[in-house]
């Protein structure tokens, strides 16, 4: 997806050819989010899909996975950001201009 490269069989993601250190719950939610890049994916669907299990009522864990992988990936090269945070609803990978 653009300047994203993942490796699913070898669980490692690249931006521009160089490996980013993510954690296994960063990288199981950015391939979710790269399978449905451009559509809002709720936040129980990525606790269900990433975590394996469903989110808590006060459960700020995808949000803080979010924070760091976005800090990891950082803006497109156009400054856009990758991952919008869709207020009460979930995430959206916001995907390149050429894709």
């Amino acid at each position: 997806m653009g300047d994203i490269t993942v490796e699913v069989a070898y669980r490692r993601a690249l931006r521009h050819g160089a490996s980013i250190d993510l954690t296994s719950a960063e990288f199981d939610l950015l391939v979710v989010l790269l399978r449905r890049a451009g559509d809002c994916v709720t936040r129980d669907d990525l606790s269900q899909h990433a975590l394996g299990r469903p989110i808590g009522p006060v459960d700020r864990s995808i949000d803080n996975h979010m924070s760091n992988l976005r800090r990891k990936l950082g803006p497109h090269a156009d400054g856009r950001e990758r991952i919008r945070n869709i207020r009460s609803v979930g995430y959206c990978y916001t995907g390149s201009p050429h894709v």
